[in-house]
């Protein structure tokens, strides 16, 4: 039997020890969060989340206050996130991954479409959004 897409199930019923079976890692799915935190790395990640977003949701420097104006569930087009950089001072290279950056792996970029990575928005939204 062969299948297109892969089934992914958080459990499986495995045998206990080595079976010399295959492994059904792959097969295997999260909430979602540990993918996306792969995305930007767990360094990053920890880094954003426990040091800056804490700092940036108390400060008034230009990348609080773009953070600040930033809105989670939002995905911006190419000019209204420039807008909003220019807006607040912040260069957007120095918040997206392609380019080296400032502040950090903040926003992802697909194609013409700009967003907050959706494994910072829980903690965007606990330190920004109160």
């Amino acid at each position: 039997m062969t299948s297109k897409v892969d089934i992914k199930r958080k459990d499986f019923n495995l045998v206990k020890g080595d079976d010399k079976g295959y492994s059904l890692d792959k097969y295997k799915y999260s909430e979602g969060k540990e993918e996306e935190v792969d995305d930007i790395g767990k360094e990053e990640y920890d880094r954003l989340t426990n040091k800056m977003f804490p700092l940036w949701s108390k400060g008034t420097n230009k990348i609080a206050s773009f953070m600040k104006n930033l809105v989670s569930s939002k995905v911006y087009t190419e000019e209204e996130i420039k807008n909003l950089c220019q807006l607040h001072g912040v260069r957007l290279y120095d918040i997206i991954k392609k380019h080296k950056n400032i502040y950090g792996d903040i926003i992802k970029r697909d194609d013409s479409k700009y967003y907050l990575h959706p494994c910072l928005v829980s903690s965007f939204n606990k330190y920004f959004n109160k």
